[in-house]
């Protein structure tokens, strides 16, 4: 959809997520006031001329390298 009206897709890092809503839970499991958290905005990943496979990598490679480091996939 982004690359159809040549929009950028930005990537929020939100970081702490998994003390809010653990990956067992359907629902947050605790307040958010409770975290000291916080959503990082990753720069703007513009689709024209990317194959959708290049955007989405793109994509979460910004968002992972925006997280701390305790929070990042192996």
């Amino acid at each position: 959809m982004a690359e159809a009206v040549d929009a950028p897709i930005v990537p929020l890092s939100i970081h702490q997520a998994h003390i809010v809503n653990p990956k067992e839970y359907v629902f947050p499991c605790r307040s958010s006031r409770s975290v000291n958290g916080k959503i990082v905005i990753g720069k703007p990943v513009y689709p024209k001329g990317k194959t959708d496979d290049e955007v989405m990598k793109e994509v979460r490679n910004t968002m992972i390298r925006n997280l701390p480091e305790s929070q990042r996939p192996s």
